[in-house]
């Protein structure tokens, strides 16, 4: 069975066979450049239907993506001074086919991850002040309402921009994880303070935490559009990772 192993900016590709060690197929990873090595995490990774891999995190400063010399081209992605969100595709044995950031001025932390048939990619976590969404020439900027806001942004499976949404009010809401169903539906969890609209559209469907801060899942459609919200308001605080 394989397995892929996330750590700190290393993507380990292993084959693991019972009552036997790892056997390790590649390693894949970025190089980071200057001095912000504690600012940039690997957070998730999937693979799609052909067996490309998909990481995603954040970073700031300067990376390179792809350091491969076979290539002879470095991808170099850079932060703007801030913490940005990333994902990164490599191919089934490892070799680099494109990166790209999410964020411009304002700080993104990129979290959640999944991965649809057709290859496409969905991401959630927090942004503060504005964020530009788009990875291309193009510009799909959001601008948090109050503290953290939430952001769920689907990545084509070529690295174009699919939608961006955001979740948000004048306190701070995260999206931690996300998973996609058999109809592309993205159930998606965090936790959010005060009263947020939890309504990515022009609707409006609000929660109101119990405590400081409470737990919500909600669903939104292939679209991004919401089909319901929910709240957890727990004794302890929780933070609504790993939902699936």
């Amino acid at each position: 069975m394989k397995h892929l192993f996330p750590l700190a900016g290393l993507i380990l590709s292993a084959n693991l066979a019972p009552a036997q060690g790892p056997v390790f197929d590649w390693v894949n990873g970025i190089e980071i450049l200057g001095t912000n090595l504690g600012d940039s995490s690997c957070e998730d990774v999937k693979t799609d239907a052909m067996g490309n891999v998909i990481s995603a995190g954040w970073f700031k400063g300067n990376i390179d993506f792809d350091t491969d010399p076979t290539f002879g081209v470095n991808t170099y992605l850079n932060s703007n001074g801030q913490q940005a969100g990333y994902l990164q595709k490599v191919d089934a044995n490892g070799d680099f086919v494109w990166a790209v950031k999410l964020g411009s001025t304002g700080t993104v932390r990129l979290f959640g991850l999944d991965v649809d048939a057709a290859g496409n990619s969905y991401v959630s976590g927090y942004f503060f002040g504005t964020a530009d969404m788009d990875p291309g020439s193009g510009v799909e900027e959001l601008i948090a309402v109050g503290g953290a806001d939430v952001f769920i942004v689907k990545i084509n499976a070529d690295g174009t921009l699919g939608w961006a949404r955001q979740i948000g009010d004048v306190g701070n809401e995260v999206g931690y994880s996300l998973v996609l169903d058999d109809a592309g539906n993205i159930t998606l969890a965090g936790v959010f303070e005060g009263t947020v609209d939890m309504d990515p559209g022009t609707g409006t469907t609000q929660l109101t935490s119990v405590g400081y801060s409470d737990m919500f899942v909600s669903k939104l459609d292939p679209a991004g559009d919401l089909i319901w919200a929910r709240q957890l308001s727990p004794t302890t605080p929780g933070n609504g990772h790993e939902e699936e």
